[in-house]
């Protein structure tokens, strides 16, 4: 017999990671620093074009990104004798286009002060733990979708994009079957990174990927040729309708995160992973993972599509939804 609970929020956190594999993004080590006494005490040597690292009048470090781009940096002091910073080192820090600043050195009082480091960078939004968010399943209000299967312990794992519609041993996430209908709608609202709708349905899935506040990224893959209901850009809110199912109505959902580890000892390319997390729920009856082969029924209060709106954002969407 069919179990059905209803799903009152979908909290997703890390406390079981399902896989790490090295990022496919690269990090780059181009630039690097040290202090100077008789040169106004900071130099930097070889930095990238459109990006300036500067030491500001009050002792700040800042950064200028000229770049156009959503950079994520790294400063790490293979040296620093004499002070200790006003942030955690190594340093590492996502930054939009324009000045940041970002940290400062203060001396320890010796009579000796020296310091040196290198600088790295990428282009992938690094994380270091995924904000606490309560998530929304991904059909309308109140329709019902079945957990088919999950896969977390491939020894394969997939590389971004997702694509294979037999590659389930080689999925890092969840597999969803709505019962009632094939509309699916986004758990958590973003900006749409990637829409592909024009695969061969016979083997390939059309994805959507969709970038949360906090960094993390939702993929999801399942979509109809032309199925597809949101583009590259596009602003998403939490429940909101992002695409029609193919003809095997099956939705997979994978949740991950870029984060880094320094470790000299390996080269800096090996910093980077790609940490896809296995997601935890709360019902109305139990607090855990969803299992296998139970049907759920989904909730879209207000509460949880407006709960990463500010004051402001929230009044003018309710007001927008009466």
């Amino acid at each position: 017999m069919k179990k059905t609970y209803t799903i009152l929020l979908l909290l997703i956190s890390v406390l079981i990671q399902g896989q790490t594999i090295t990022s496919q993004n690269k990090l780059i080590q181009q630039g690097s620093g040290f202090y100077d006494p008789q040169g106004g005490g900071f130099r930097n040597e070889d930095f990238p074009l459109n990006l300036e690292l500067f030491r500001s009048q009050t002792r700040l470090w800042r950064l200028k990104n000229s770049t156009g781009k959503t950079l994520s940096i790294i400063i790490d002091f293979e040296k620093l004798i004499g002070a200790t910073a006003t942030e955690r080192l190594p340093y590492i820090k996502t930054v939009g286009p324009g000045v940041h600043t970002l940290f400062e050195l203060k001396s320890t009082g010796t009579t000796t002060f020296d310091y040196s480091y290198l600088f790295y960078y990428t282009e992938s939004i690094l994380v270091t733990e995924p904000a606490d968010f309560d998530y929304l399943l991904p059909v309308d209000e109140s329709e019902e979708v079945t957990l088919i299967s999950y896969n977390y312990d491939a020894d394969e794992p997939y590389v971004s994009p997702i694509k294979y519609a037999d590659g389930v041993s080689q999925f890092y996430g969840l597999e969803f079957k709505p019962e009632n209908s094939k509309n699916i709608t986004a758990i958590r609202g973003g900006v749409v990174e990637f829409a592909e709708s024009t695969l061969p349905e016979s083997r390939l899935k059309n994805r959507i990927r969709i970038r949360h506040a906090d960094g993390t990224v939702a993929d999801y893959l399942g979509f109809a040729n032309q199925g597809l209901m949101v583009k590259e850009g596009d602003v998403v809110l939490p429940g909101q309708k992002i695409g029609e199912l193919d003809y095997e109505n099956r939705l997979f959902i994978s949740l991950s995160y870029q984060t880094v580890t320094v470790d000299r000892l390996k080269p800096h390319n090996d910093w980077l992973k790609t940490v896809f997390f296995r997601p935890t729920f709360q019902t109305n009856r139990l607090k855990g993972q969803l299992k296998i082969g139970y049907t759920y029924i989904s909730n879209h209060s207000e509460d949880l599509v407006t709960q990463e709106m500010s004051r402001k954002e929230r009044k003018r969407f309710l007001a927008e939804s009466n």
